[in-house]
């Protein structure tokens, strides 16, 4: 009789934490396993978080956010994700299935995979999409843009600028899908966002792949215009190499190549480089130059350039420690995301040349740098590995929130 007990109790234990560690079903409308409290109205003053009446009913009521595994991994982190001197590898497991009809994001994007579904996203959502290009890279691939949405507020969101972060592109790509379903959906709800008023007040720009050269060459596709030269790498101490690719073309990392500070900028590249090359000039690159005409000819509310590594958010430096409603919406991902919150950028070093702060700089508007992946996670540039875990790698049950958050918070009427 003893041991049945026993064994009964550790059968309802093993039952309880199988139940709190599921992975959750793909979002839909009725994702309502757990209690997730808002704190928009508890934990920040009101005088600080001003809702615009037009997006209210956006908001998650109390207790609607969804999942166990999401809320558990959305408590915010005390310090940035650390790892050992060599992160982990993927663990080998079965590789997930795609839960998207049209955005394959189990597997590595290419350029032409990439235009392939933007075709397709216009082509099943012609209402909320519409397609064209803002320029074209070195080699000549078009930097294609999607505008979805329907509203007067306009945001601007970019990724894969950095070649070897390409589940950015995967991540954005599924995004833009989640969001167009969502709204064409009988509930109109992405998660417990409501797309049909969020998409109806905003025009997200969105540039899924802004280095296509970049993605080409570390798939090897295409080869750099230039002679790169590999080096050790300080971390280490091992010779960079093909896999760790972040430049474009001419082996100059974009998000050190924007005109703020960029003279001040010792990168301790003097010529192309896989990583850190700054260019022969701000806004040497064509890439760059066409980010910036995209921000010039239009008036963001704010803007977000998505990386990988770090699980952390930067959106403050020296020069423009507060801007707007950035530290709102930075303190809104850190409690509903889990990201860690960075301290204001203070090395010129780190964030001279960056993308997110020549445009707070420019604009005096929000902008940010949003790192997806933990740091014990290791970036598997030239396989398919992080893909095939997407839900895993780039924290999806909780991340998923980052956009619609953003519009949110960072509407201004």
């Amino acid at each position: 009789m003893k041991k049945r007990s026993v064994l009964a109790v550790c059968m309802a234990a093993v039952l309880l934490l199988t139940a709190c560690t599921a992975t959750p079903s793909p979002l839909t409308a009725t994702d309502t396993v757990a209690t997730f409290t808002d704190v928009t109205q508890t934990q920040l003053p009101q005088s600080v978080i001003q809702i615009p009446s037009s997006l209210v009913t956006s908001l998650p009521s109390a207790g609607s956010d969804n999942s166990v595994a999401s809320v558990a991994s959305s408590k915010p982190q005390s310090k940035p994700s650390v790892s050992s001197a060599v992160s982990k590898p993927p663990v080998a497991v079965k590789p997930e299935t795609n839960q998207t009809k049209i955005v394959n994001y189990v597997k590595r994007p290419t350029y032409a995979s990439v235009q392939s579904e933007i075709a397709a996203l216009a082509q099943a959502y012609p209402e909320l999409i519409q397609v064209g290009s803002i320029g074209t890279s070195v080699q000549g691939r078009d930097l294609t843009m999607l505008k979805v949405g329907k509203g007067q507020a306009k945001a601007c969101i970019v990724a894969g600028i950095h070649a070897r972060e390409h589940i950015t592109v995967s991540y954005t790509m599924r995004c833009i899908e989640e969001f167009c379903a969502a709204y064409t959906s009988q509930s109109g709800k992405f998660g417990v966002y409501d797309m049909v008023n969020l998409l109806d007040s905003y025009t997200l720009y969105i540039v899924p792949l802004s280095n296509p050269d970049g993605l080409e060459i570390i798939s090897g596709r295409a080869t750099p215009n230039v002679t790169i030269t590999y080096r050790e790498d300080k971390t280490t101490g091992k010779l960079t190499t093909i896999a760790d690719y972040k430049a474009n073309a001419n082996g100059v990392n974009l998000n050190k190549n924007f005109p703020l500070l960029w003279d001040q900028v010792d990168t301790k590249r003097p010529t192309p480089d896989p990583e850190n090359y700054k260019g022969t000039a701000a806004a040497s690159e064509p890439e760059t130059k066409a980010l910036m005409a995209l921000c010039e000819q239009n008036d963001f509310m704010w803007m977000t350039s998505v990386h990988v590594r770090g699980d952390c958010l930067y959106w403050s430096d020296t020069l423009n420690p507060k801007v707007g409603l950035s530290e709102t919406i930075a303190n809104q991902l850190k409690t509903k995301c889990g990201f860690y919150k960075c301290k204001t950028s203070d090395d010129v070093n780190g964030y001279g040349g960056g993308f997110e702060n020549w445009f707070r700089q420019t604009f005096q508007k929000p902008g940010f740098c949003l790192e997806l992946m933990p740091l014990d996670i290791k970036v598997t540039s030239q396989s398919d590995a992080n893909h095939q875990s997407f839900t895993n790698t780039v924290r999806w049950n909780t991340t998923y929130r980052v956009f619609p958050i953003m519009m949110i918070y960072g509407f201004i009427e």
